[in-house]
């Protein structure tokens, strides 16, 4: 539980099968600014298996598009003590995303790597940019 304390961006739901969420935000800015994306992967598991998925959501800043791509949730795998997460054929690390998305509404494609990762102080007293809502169980709200 430490770990997952002092290291928030781990997936902390390896232990659930329903009522869980978790998603990570990564937002890409081209350098002039022109071009500015959020990606969001997650994992949604319901109180049904049926209501179940993964996604990736895409919000493009600049021409206000907005996509909420589900894939099953069996396409989601996570790595076990490292931040590193598959959502189908698309990557999100610490070390870059990877990503090859092709929808109607929109389509991104391309990799990005990362460099010189400065990292959110993490501490008991401070877990993490949620908080204290880390040690919430939102199953029994």
């Amino acid at each position: 539980m430490l770990n997952k304390i002092l290291n928030p961006d781990l997936f902390h739901g390896g232990n659930k099968e329903k009522n869980f969420f978790e998603g990570w935000y990564f937002k890409l800015v081209d350098k002039e600014g022109k071009n500015s994306y959020a990606l969001i992967p997650g994992v949604f598991l319901g109180s049904r298996k049926e209501y179940s998925h993964s996604f990736i959501q895409i919000l493009h800043g600049n021409e206000a598009l907005y996509l909420y791509k589900k894939y099953k949730v069996e396409d989601f795998i996570w790595h076990e003590g490292k931040f590193a997460i598959n959502v189908k054929d698309n990557i999100f690390s610490l070390k870059g995303i990877k990503v090859d998305i092709n929808d109607s509404v929109i389509s991104v494609k391309g990799k990005v790597k990362f460099n010189n990762i400065v990292k959110w102080p993490n501490t008991i007293l401070n877990p993490g940019s949620m908080g204290f809502s880390i040690f919430m169980d939102m199953g029994t709200v």
